[in-house]
Parts: structure tokens; C-alpha cells; sequence
């Protein structure tokens, strides 16, 4: 059993491109071997236009550079939602959480566990359910304020 040798034409046929497209390329000594056919679906790829190209190469190209076209533009849209201050940036959001539930919150959890004991002796079971709301408004106040002042921090151009 002879393989038949591979000619120009027969490999512009596979290629999906003329003859005289590959026989340029061989006359440059620029191509590769006739016989290496995903040589020069590379070849052409790296260097020919894309209309030079099988059609389903041209459509795996254009496919690729609608992927990087969408890609810039989702990042040029974040960048712009990030200058108009519509998204804040995980590492501040993580900071601002992490400040209001330690230093905030579990402060007034500790200067509740402080005050408690000696502002509820002797009251009644009234008199502690009024106190337990002031200190459960008191921690609102405190933890409104802190989501106010970031807030503001966030309007600042």
C-alpha cells in the first residue's frame, strides 16, 4: 500500500485556500513541509489574512476576538462603575465589615456586658426591659452612624 504523495493542489483543497496561495508560500521557502497539514493551518494562521483560511478556523478566530472584545469591555465597564463610585472594592467592603462587626458591634457588646449589671440592680422586670431597649437602640445609634459615615466616605469624589 504507496501513500500518495501530497501536492499543492490537493493541500490547498484541504486547506480551503488556492494553489497559488501555497505555492507563494513554498516559493519563499516560508511554509512547511507539503505533507504537514496542521503546519500549515498554523502557517497560515500566524501569518495569512483570515479570508485565506478554512472557514472553521476563520470562525474559531472571530469567536476568540469576540471573547477579548467582551472581556475589555466588561473591564472598561467595571473601571467606569468604579470612577463613578457605584462598586466598592472587595478589599474596602471587607475592611468596613470586619470594622463594624469587631470594633462596633462587639464594643457595644462589651460596653453593654459593663453598664448591664450595676443599671439593672434592683429594677424591676419593667424597669430591665426599658434598659435592654435603650442599649439595644444605643448599639443602632452607634452601628447607623458608622454605616452613615461610610456612606459619606463613598460620596466623596
Amino acid at each position: 500500500m504507496t501513500k500518495t504523495k501530497m501536492t499543492q493542489s490537493k493541500l490547498a483543497s484541504i486547506l480551503g485556500v488556492s494553489r497559488q496561495l501555497i505555492a507563494h508560500h513554498i516559493k519563499t521557502k516560508k511554509g512547511p513541509l507539503l505533507s504537514d497539514v496542521d503546519g500549515w493551518i498554523e502557517h497560515l494562521a500566524a501569518i495569512g489574512r483570515e479570508g485565506s483560511l478554512p472557514p472553521e478556523i476563520r470562525k474559531r478566530i472571530a469567536k476568540e476576538r469576540l471573547r477579548i472584545l467582551q472581556l475589555q469591555a466588561e473591564r472598561m465597564e467595571m473601571e467606569n462603575a468604579a470612577k463613578r463610585r457605584e462598586v466598592v472594592s472587595f478589599a474596602d467592603a471587607q475592611r468596613f465589615i470586619q470594622n463594624l462587626v469587631a470594633n462596633c458591634f462587639f464594643g457595644e457588646l462589651e460596653r453593654m456586658a459593663q453598664e448591664f449589671p450595676p443599671t439593672l440592680k434592683g429594677k424591676t422586670e419593667i424597669q430591665i426591659n426599658e434598659e435592654v431597649i435603650r442599649q439595644i437602640e444605643q448599639v443602632k445609634v452607634t452601628l447607623q452612624g458608622k454605616l452613615d459615615e461610610w456612606e459619606r466616605m463613598g460620596k466623596k469624589p
